[in-house]
């Protein structure tokens, strides 16, 4: 009698499993969430208008066009290093100078750090900050002279993307450099800017 009754409790298992009703289906695993978009690199190309500070004043310089380009790689999270291009064509009042076939133009070489978070799922907050070479050139019929010297910038702005991986930006931002001329005087090459830029990231 106890071994009927073992192999009765044994058998109780397999029975209740083959009746209909027990039986539950195992839900499906869920679905993996699609991998976001991590930028590895950025590319922005951006027009510039840009007001004269410093001792642009004293030339009655005016606000002047230009544009930049920028070249950035991501170091750590949010952060990225930049190399970066601006160019401006310095615009000024004629009469007040005297002459009408000056030409002036401001140019930058920078390398820098930028800081992008997400402040919303279709746009990016950034602030940046560099280190630049400030070169000024004054050609007169041809003939031209170029004086360079060190100097820092920074520049915040906002992003908005239109695409995983293109963005159309808006930025304002400051920057300022002395520049010294062989007579040891020295120039203070500032400048203050807004602009609006078009990016891509990889």
């Amino acid at each position: 009698m106890r071994k009927i009754a073992v192999l009765a409790m044994l058998a109780l298992p397999v029975t209740a499993a083959a009746q209909p009703g027990n039986y539950y289906a195992q839900p499906p695993p869920p679905a993996a969430a699609p991998a976001l978009f991590e930028p590895k690199a950025h590319l922005e190309i951006g027009i510039i208008a840009g007001t004269p500070k410093g001792d642009w004043k004293e030339l009655q310089s005016e606000t002047s066009p230009g544009f930049h380009l920028q070249l950035g790689y991501t170091i750590g999270q949010n952060i990225s290093l930049f190399g970066g291009l601006r160019y401006m064509r310095v615009e000024y009042d004629e009469q007040a100078l005297g002459v009408s076939d000056l030409e002036l133009s401001h140019r930058e070489l920078q390398l820098g750090l930028r800081f992008m978070s997400p402040i919303s799922p279709s746009a990016k907050f950034f602030v940046e900050g560099n280190l630049h070479s400030a070169t000024l050139t004054a050609s007169v019929e041809g003939d031209s002279q170029q004086e360079s010297g060190m100097g820092l910038g920074a520049r915040a702005g906002l992003v908005f993307m239109v695409d995983t991986k293109i963005g159309l930006g808006f930025a304002v931002g400051y920057s300022s450099a002395d520049v010294s001329f062989d007579e040891g005087d020295e120039f203070e090459d500032a400048w203050l800017t807004g602009d609006a830029s078009l990016s891509f990231f990889f």
